[in-house]
């Protein structure tokens, strides 16, 4: 099992000063983290039960991650994880990187929180669930890949 992690953040000064491009701001990172749990699998399946969303099977086709489920009004919650996943998927494709199917857990942050709250849990999930991704399957990557596809 490989085990990738990615901390939210706290905009201490300048949050809305970073909207101007004269304008810095200061970020710390939060000691919460996002962390994701890949495997094998015989098919590709996802396991998002912090958000009561146990094992969501799915499928990668021409460059599309998709929820085998139909439309439940649930999985717009896991929307961030499907996407992560899709771009992962195709920066493998483009590489001529032979995909594996695989199963996909995430942990941490509570993804349940219905408000915006300003601790970069999105962006933390984005960047755990691509790091997880290509781990797995052995892509080398440094962190302006991961920011570049996140």
């Amino acid at each position: 099992m490989i085990t990738a992690s990615a901390s939210g953040k706290i905009m201490l000064v300048g949050e809305w000063g970073v909207l101007d491009s004269d304008c810095g701001c200061i970020v710390l990172p939060t000691p919460c983290s996002v962390k994701v749990e890949i495997e094998a699998n015989d098919d590709f399946l996802v396991d998002l039960s912090s958000i009561c969303l146990p094992f969501l099977k799915a499928s990668y086709a021409k460059n599309k991650f998709s929820w085998a489920e139909d439309c439940l009004e649930d999985l717009k919650k896991a929307e961030f994880v499907r996407l992560a996943c899709e771009i992962a998927l195709n920066f493998l494709t483009e590489k001529k990187i032979i995909l594996k199917p695989f199963l996909l857990r995430t942990l941490g942050f509570d993804l349940t929180v219905q408000e915006k709250i300003g601790l970069g849990s999105s962006a933390a999930v984005v960047i755990a669930v691509i790091k997880a991704v290509l781990t797995y399957h052995q892509c080398f990557f440094n962190n302006e890949v991961l920011y570049k596809l996140g």
